[in-house]
């Protein structure tokens, strides 16, 4: 993982531009720590606020459950190296109100129970092998819920939402933020400044 890392760093390098990273469900949550950045990939720490032009203020938060967790516990049981029980979302309040910048945009790897996708369509087979997984799910997405919440109650206005996590491609607008779901390597540009 290391050496794809420094791959990647190089090509960066070559066309000047930096990659900020956050955690999603598959991600080992101790590279995400500030001790394996590189010049131009960034590997962003839960509760990161980064700043563009003195405009904008985006959180970040990573971390989702994997709806096959059952199979990659497996799968590390047998020294594989795909599923971490730290990869959850951390719904953190104090880091919340802690936050000395309002906050326009906010980058997570799930989504709160509101946004896209409404319902677990074609989640049974994960259920039925995982008695603690339905409830996990919306657990989970709860919390991001008490994040957006918690942050409109200390005034930020938050313009813009951008999560992926559910391998699908989806804009909406809620109260006054725009969420946008991402799917699989879709790139989204945005303009800031």
């Amino acid at each position: 993982e290391i050496a794809k890392i420094k791959y990647l760093n190089n090509v960066l390098k070559t066309k000047n531009n930096i990659v900020f990273v956050i955690r999603g469900n598959h991600d080992d949550p101790k590279y995400f720590n500030g001790n394996y950045d590189n010049k131009f990939i960034k590997l962003v720490s839960d509760y990161t606020v980064l700043q563009f032009n003195n405009l904008w203020n985006i959180l970040c938060v990573g971390g989702a459950t994997s709806i096959d967790r059952t199979n990659r516990k497996s799968y590390v049981f047998n020294k594989g190296r795909d599923w971490w029980k730290d990869e959850l979302f951390v719904y953190n309040e104090d880091k919340i109100d802690e936050l000395q910048y309002k906050i326009d945009f906010v980058i997570t790897h799930t989504s709160p129970h509101f946004a896209y996708p409404y319902v677990k369509k074609g989640l049974d087979y994960w259920i039925n092998r995982d008695v603690h997984l339905n409830l996990d799910l919306t657990k989970e997405r709860e919390n991001v819920t008490k994040l957006y919440e918690r942050l409109l109650k200390n005034n930020h206005n938050i313009i813009n939402w951008y999560y992926g996590h559910f391998h699908n491609s989806h804009k909406f607008q809620y109260d006054n933020t725009n969420f946008t779901c991402l799917d699989i390597n879709e790139i989204l540009e945005i303009k800031i400044g």
